[in-house]
């Protein structure tokens, strides 16, 4: 449980992957709008490309739950409902604290 509090305190730019028994386990931070989770969606899209094994979180916070608003796009009009569900797919778990 001390392992996963520490992680929650990481930036979405210094994701830290913790070795666990069960594999490699990282938290990803959002909480800074829209722009934010489309960088952040997109760094732990690259991340799985390499490690598809990885146990990855997905927190947000204040602004950093604006992507999962219904009809959430971004700058390009883009939705990140495909992305969050391509994501989910592929065993990523979203929390909002």
């Amino acid at each position: 449980m001390k392992k996963l509090i520490a992680l929650l305190l990481v930036s979405l730019s210094m994701a830290l992957p913790v070795q666990a028994d069960d594999g490699i386990k990282v938290v990803y931070h959002l909480s800074e709008g829209l722009e934010q989770a489309r960088n952040g969606l997109r760094n732990v899209s690259n991340h799985l490309s390499i490690d598809p094994k990885a146990k990855v979180v997905v927190v947000s916070h204040a602004l950093g739950v604006d992507f999962m608003m219904e009809g959430a796009k971004d700058k390009a009009g883009n939705p990140f409902d495909v992305t969050v569900q391509e994501l989910i797919a592929q065993g990523v778990v979203f929390r909002v604290c």
